[in-house]
């Protein structure tokens, strides 16, 4: 369990990784005091099959190729859930043997948290330089990440943050795309 980690070594990343803060900020908030192991990634893994740590904790998404080559069984997933005082910031997930076929075995399943991600911006005025470069990012991101206007990837470009406002231009975005999704397609025939 993630108790039982209580003053183990952790591999949660350097300081510049997103694994480095969410790590310090789970582990934290669960009370337990650990030896901080600064590598991430492969690396890892690496550290954890070789005995240089005694866990990793990994970000990304699934599957997370760290994890997708591993065939040692002396390696295992550790259930992870959110810790009271966290409970507001993660949502349990459930990894599977078809995420992981090396590392659980089939119908077994283990509990562990997604995060959310926010992209944050000043909101520049309409038609500034800024606004323009702000708009422009916002575009780019829709349409790399939701190409076909359609939840993808589980990403949910409409939730909300509280005591956050939706930046105008991502709005806007967002009320043509639901626009193109509603509009009534017309169905035609062959004679």
């Amino acid at each position: 369990t993630l108790q039982d980690l209580a003053g183990k070594r952790i591999a949660i990343g350097t300081s510049v990784e997103p694994s480095y803060i969410t790590g310090h900020f789970l582990l934290e908030a669960a009370g337990l005091e650990f030896e901080e192991v600064p590598l991430g990634g492969a690396a890892a893994v690496k550290a954890v099959a070789e005995g240089v740590a005694d866990a990793a904790l990994l970000l990304g998404e699934e599957p997370l190729p760290e994890l997708s080559g591993v065939k040692s069984r002396n390696l295992h997933l550790v259930p992870l859930q959110a810790p009271v005082a966290a409970a507001d910031v993660y949502a349990p997930a459930l990894i599977s043997h078809d995420d992981y076929p090396a590392l659980l075995k089939k119908g077994e399943t283990v509990e562990s948290l997604s995060t959310a991600l926010i992209v944050a911006v000043f909101e520049w005025p309409r038609g500034s330089p800024q606004g323009n470069v702000t708009a422009a990012l916002a575009d780019g991101l829709y349409r790399v990440l939701q190409p076909n206007d359609s939840q993808s990837a589980g990403i949910n470009f409409t939730a909300t943050v509280p005591g956050w406002q939706r930046a105008r231009v991502a709005d806007d975005i967002l009320k043509k795309r639901a626009a193109r999704l509603t509009k009534p397609h017309l169905a035609t025939t062959e004679n």
